[in-house]
């Protein structure tokens, strides 16, 4: 026969026994896991201020890889505007000896420069994917069609004429941060683009017999301002690229805080948790030995 108080002292040790089981459950998955919880309910009090944190970090991410798409881009604009240097270079090269040596009409000015214009409107219709990169805002449409590219007038010195380009001049912007937008790249119907342009299609076009010359003089001062305008469009797209990568370096050193944040809320000190799993262990034993003694107990063990 059990007495009453002891009765009152194993429904006590249950009842402790179950709270220290349940304390090592916990603390077995915090050690298991890293975490404090898995659940947002196991950091209750500071549940609003991690889910903000984590709301941070994701966009954060999302940044850097828009950032790293558009910085492709970027890199493939520039590499487009090197080579219509080249192309400018080598009309420069080709009208200045057009010119100097008397002999355009030996030259094949009309097959030479359909070639250039064949190379300049692949570097302006340039693609990354499915966009194209020179066209502003429309960018499933090429930007250049030569079909469209209409004959400047005979009169000198010529007028822009952008009758190629297809494309609009919307300049394309990024949201590269929180609150912070970058503006990049550039669009085929720029100054420096349009003259390299026109001073292929008025070489293409030039009458040979008598030889006019004014047009040739004409295209050769336009190339000229190309050669000096279209490095400037370069500059413009490298310093976007620096841009986005101050932003993006400046992201991450900020990722880096939050992640500590999220750490301090969720995260766990490992060797604490092992010490009180340990004194927990201890005494989770100690209590099913009490428990076992006292399911022992009867009146006889009590009279003796």
């Amino acid at each position: 026969m059990t007495r009453v108080s002891d009765i009152g002292t194993y429904s006590q040790t249950l009842s402790n026994l179950r709270n220290t089981q349940n304390r090592i459950d916990t603390l077995t998955a915090q050690a298991g896991t890293g975490y404090v919880s898995t659940r947002y309910s196991g950091v209750a009090a500071n549940s609003r201020q991690l889910i903000n944190l984590e709301s941070s970090l994701s966009r954060m991410s999302q940044f850097k890889t828009n950032n790293q798409s558009v910085q492709l881009r970027l890199q493939t604009m520039e590499q487009s505007t090197t080579k219509l240097v080249e192309v400018a270079t080598s009309l420069k090269t080709f009208l200045t000896n057009a010119l100097n040596n008397e002999n355009a009409s030996d030259m094949a000015l009309t097959e030479t420069t359909d070639n250039m214009l064949a190379e300049a409107s692949r570097q302006l219709n340039a693609k990354l994917g499915d966009r194209y990169l020179f066209a502003g805002t429309r960018i499933d449409t090429a930007p250049v069609d030569l079909a469209s590219f209409t004959t400047p007038p005979t009169s000198t010195p010529s007028t822009a004429n952008t009758s190629y380009y297809t494309g609009d001049s919307t300049r394309l912007t990024t949201q590269a941060a929180e609150d912070y937008d970058v503006s990049y790249g550039a669009t085929a119907d720029e100054p420096g683009f349009e003259k390299l342009m026109r001073a292929l299609k008025l070489t293409n076009t030039v009458t040979m017999d008598p030889l006019d010359r004014a047009r040739l003089n004409d295209a050769l001062d336009l190339v000229n301002q190309a050669i000096q305008e279209i490095p400037d469009i370069t500059s413009r797209i490298a310093s976007a690229q620096t841009v986005l990568d101050k932003v993006t370096t400046d992201n991450d050193d900020l990722k880096v805080y939050l992640n500590q944040s999220v750490t301090d809320i969720t995260g766990i000190d490992v060797t604490e948790v092992m010490t009180r799993l340990t004194q927990d262990q201890t005494l989770l034993q100690a209590s099913y030995m009490t428990i076992s003694s006292l399911s022992q107990l009867n009146l006889a063990s009590y009279l003796r």
